[in-house]
């Protein structure tokens, strides 16, 4: 039996912000992504392993994980269904401190205000309680601390990441990415990979692959999101979205609710 592959056969939903998916049982695999959001996910199945950050972990059975803005994430295959909840980081009143994946008890107040936002995400008031409820009930948890975002220990690494984080209409050279981080080129990938968990120009096309999930999910055309990024042309764009979120852009928007 192959792994469904991400978002194939999943229910889409955008809302101010919020991004809702709905995931029937299936086999499933995520192929390495970065996390743009803060990510909230509740899932039904056995426990499978994942990779944070370039470190191994175990997701446990029927447990929910919390992805911080910046985290790079994959998944290997597993027979599971899911609820995620991707909040945008400016809905937010503080920056998140940045800690890799981590998995939580499904807690009852927990599980019932994620159901709640993903059974009822256009209906503002609740919608916004039931986030305002989560986040506090995983803060109470020590599974979110607000006040510092993600810093790395060195600083060549911070300032490439500033750079490619600044720089999401074009592919950015390595030779100008080590310029600008005041750095030897190859040092300055194998620092990177340690500290962030994969290679420059991995890290820079998953977030511009991110920047189009938003733009697809705002109503905005393939061909208008292709060009705005730096891809080559729409066939170029559409297959990086398809192998790094699962479905094409046209089936990403096609199940998209706004």
């Amino acid at each position: 039996m192959s792994a469904t592959r991400a978002l194939e056969g999943c229910r889409v939903v955008h809302a101010s912000g919020i991004e809702i998916v709905e995931a029937p049982r299936a086999l499933r695999a995520f192929p390495e992504r970065v996390s743009t959001s803060l990510g909230v996910c509740l899932k039904r199945g056995p426990a499978h392993r994942v990779i944070s950050d370039g470190a191994r972990r175990d997701y446990p059975e029927d447990a929910i994980c919390v992805r911080a803005p910046g985290c790079v994430w994959a998944s290997d295959p597993s027979d599971v269904a899911f609820v995620s909840i991707d909040v945008d980081p400016a809905l937010l009143d503080d920056a998140i401190e940045y800690a890799p994946m981590t998995f939580h008890d499904t807690l009852p107040e927990l599980h019932d205000a994620i159901t709640r936002v993903s059974a009822c995400p256009f209906d503002t008031a609740l919608r916004e309680e039931s986030i305002a409820l989560l986040l506090e009930g995983l803060r109470a948890r020590s599974a979110l601390r607000f006040g510092r975002a993600r810093r790395t220990r060195d600083d060549a690494v911070a300032r490439a990441l500033a750079h490619l984080d600044a720089t999401l209409d074009r592919n950015v050279a390595l030779d100008e990415l080590a310029h600008l981080a005041r750095s030897d080129k190859f040092v300055l990938v194998r620092r990177f990979r340690r500290e962030i968990g994969t290679t420059p120009h991995a890290y820079h096309l998953r977030v511009r692959i991110e920047r189009a999930r938003a733009a697809l999910a705002s109503g905005t055309g393939a061909l208008e999101v292709a060009m705005s990024l730096g891809f080559a042309d729409q066939s170029h764009f559409g297959r990086h979205f398809r192998r790094i979120v699962g479905v094409t852009p046209a089936a990403y928007a096609r199940g998209t609710t706004r």
